[in-house]
């Protein structure tokens, strides 16, 4: 196995023990939820390919598609908490669940601005010193 894909392997497995103690624990803010979903979000945009996408328009549309995914999975995540507690009062109400899923596109303007600041960076660095 190539070290990059070992790598990568490792980042998504602790990430997975993050979120599974982040379930376990009694907080209900939605910033938690949205925390433990970049991981997630970034292992989704990093799997996408845009085969006929140059590579800075690539880097940018993977970019938008972990910001699309970010409010979706954190709504995932917020159900998986409320059916593993299953309190009297559930830990998140309709409104967060609706208010993440909101932000799906607010995520998908900042995903493509990251993308952009990313391929820009890209491109000087590839390029080298003047």
């Amino acid at each position: 196995m190539k070290p990059k894909a070992r790598f990568e392997r490792a980042l998504f497995l602790l990430a997975l023990a993050l979120a599974l103690a982040w379930l376990t624990v009694e907080e209900n803010s939605r910033l938690g939820a949205a925390v433990f979903g970049v991981p997630w979000a970034v292992t989704i945009a990093g799997r996408v390919r845009f085969p006929r996408a140059g590579p800075a328009l690539g880097v940018i549309l993977r970019s938008m598609v972990g910001g699309v995914c970010l409010g979706p999975l954190a709504a995932v995540l917020m159900l998986l908490k409320v059916a593993l507690h299953s309190h009297v009062s559930p830990d998140y109400q309709l409104e967060d669940l609706v208010a993440m899923l909101a932000w799906t596109p607010i995520g998908a303007g900042l995903g493509g601005i990251v993308g952009a600041g990313v391929a820009l960076i890209r491109s000087a660095w590839l390029r080298g010193p003047p």
